[in-house]
């Protein structure tokens, strides 16, 4: 099983324009769809206040994924990270820490065929590949990289 963890801004998400959280759960909830059964999803709410149970698509989410748990750490998610996730109360094959604004429903993705990569090449921590846009043809907005 993968355990998906992120974290949004459940209270005020107007300030923080890259992490909607109700396309960021939707988005959680087509990954589901796609890999049903074995997903389970945990969610911080980094601007306190624990309103993950009014945003009106977490019922849907809760449906289609195997588990969805949710946790109220305020600040970076280095910090949400350590204090909500350590390793002896994981229980799961997979840990998988996503920004909010990722594209986790993308069709091209397959997490079933990352997941058995990493199994055969024997690897324990994997990094998304960030392909280069079509029409800039540079993959950061920072020009040094």
């Amino acid at each position: 099983s993968v355990l998906v963890a992120t974290s949004l801004p459940c209270e005020h998400p107007h300030r923080h324009p890259f992490a909607d959280p109700t396309s960021s759960i939707e988005r959680l909830a087509k990954l589901c769809v796609h890999h049903s059964g074995f997903v389970h999803v945990h969610i911080n709410c980094f601007t306190g206040g624990l309103d993950f149970n009014d945003v009106n698509t977490a019922n849907k989410l809760r449906r289609l994924c195997r588990t969805v748990s949710s946790t109220a750490v305020p600040g970076h998610k280095g910090l949400f990270w350590k204090l909500a996730l350590p390793p002896m109360h994981v229980a799961a094959d997979y840990l998988w820490l996503i920004d909010a604004d990722m594209r986790v429903d993308d069709p091209n993705f397959s997490l079933i065929q990352a997941l058995d990569e990493m199994r055969r090449s024997n690897a324990s921590l994997g990094q998304p590949r960030i392909d280069p846009s079509p029409t800039t043809n540079r993959s950061s907005d920072f020009a040094h990289l």
